[in-house]
C-alpha cells in the first residue's frame, strides 16, 4: 500500500513512541509515509499488533486492549515473538521495523512458546523445593 520511498522509510526509520499512547495503542512519531494511492477501506477485524497508517502519514501500533475492527489502512503486523517486549516500552521509546518472513516468524512464535514451556517448568520445580534457611 505504500510508496516506494515510504516502504523504504518504514524498515529504515526509528520511530518514537508518543506520550498520547496506551494499552489501546502505541501512537508514532516519525517521518510521515504515504501511501501510492488514495483509497478508503472498509472496517475489518484487527488484532494485537496491527500497525495502521493515520491520514496524518503516522502510524500507530495496536496494543493488548485495541479495538476489535478498524478502517485506517493496515500496512504491517508487529511479529508475535516481540510483542511482550513492545508492550513494555513507553513514551518516549523508540522502535524499529524490519521485515520478516512468515516462515521466520512462525519460527520464532514457535521458540517462544518453547521457551516460556521451559520457563513454566522451571518455576513449578522451584515451587516444589524445600524453602532454604
Amino acid at each position: 500500500l505504500l510508496t516506494d520511498a515510504s516502504r523504504e522509510t518504514f524498515s529504515a526509520a526509528n520511530y518514537s513512541i508518543t506520550n498520547n499512547s496506551n494499552r489501546m495503542g502505541f501512537r508514532l512519531n516519525g517521518e510521515p509515509l504515504a501511501l501510492a494511492q488514495p483509497f478508503e477501506l472498509v472496517s475489518s477485524a484487527v488484532s494485537f499488533g496491527t500497525i495502521q497508517l493515520l491520514p496524518d502519514g503516522q502510524m500507530i501500533v495496536l496494543m493488548a486492549d485495541h479495538q476489535t475492527s478498524g478502517g485506517y489502512p493496515r500496512i504491517a503486523h508487529v511479529i508475535e515473538r516481540d510483542l511482550p517486549v513492545l508492550g513494555q516500552l513507553g513514551g518516549g521509546d523508540s522502535v524499529a521495523f524490519h521485515p520478516v518472513s512468515l516462515s521466520d516468524a512462525e519460527l520464532l512464535a514457535a521458540e517462544l512458546e518453547h521457551d516460556l514451556a521451559k520457563l513454566k517448568v522451571g518455576v513449578a520445580l522451584a515451587k516444589s523445593l524445600p524453602p532454604k534457611l
